[in-house]
């Protein structure tokens, strides 16, 4: 017999652990895709049991509203959240009134402040060049000589 034949009829270590590798991640590919497709299959579930029966006593009466009462109640409260509503928009509206009038006011306080502020520039250039005037009046005058 050829000795190399008689070699490949007998696996290695190496080989076995390779095969056996392989089962394992085609066994995990195959639990993945039974994964997958449990998930797109459509469950149902159904519940099975008696109804539920709610028998009204004199004293859930004293407890809880009536249906007339409650419906009363919940148009009271929309009347009021709109009556709310409409005094909350009026207060805007006559805030923003006011605010526009602070507004236009501060501003002609503010121009009036800069007109007056050039008017004083052009006194003080005048009260600054008065004294010069003067002396060259009294001079011209002779009222004062001319060393002065």
């Amino acid at each position: 017999m050829i000795p190399m034949l008689a070699d490949a009829a007998t696996p290695s270590a190496n080989t076995v652990w390779l095969v056996l590798i392989s089962l394992v991640m085609v066994a995990s590919g195959l639990a993945q895709v039974g994964s997958w497709w449990q998930g797109r299959q459509r469950k149902s579930t159904t519940i099975d049991g008696q109804p539920v029966e709610v028998k009204v006593t004199e004293e859930m009466h004293k407890e809880f509203a009536s249906k007339k009462e409650f419906e009363e109640f919940t148009a009271k409260a929309e009347r009021q959240r709109t009556e709310l509503w409409v005094t909350l928009r009026a207060e805007n509206l006559r805030l923003d009134n006011n605010v526009t009038v602070v507004r236009e006011n501060v501003a002609a306080l503010a121009k009036s402040t800069e007109l007056q502020n050039e008017h004083l520039a052009k006194m003080d250039d005048k009260l600054d060049a008065m004294p010069d005037r003067v002396i060259a009046t009294l001079r011209n005058t002779g009222a004062i000589g001319k060393h002065v």
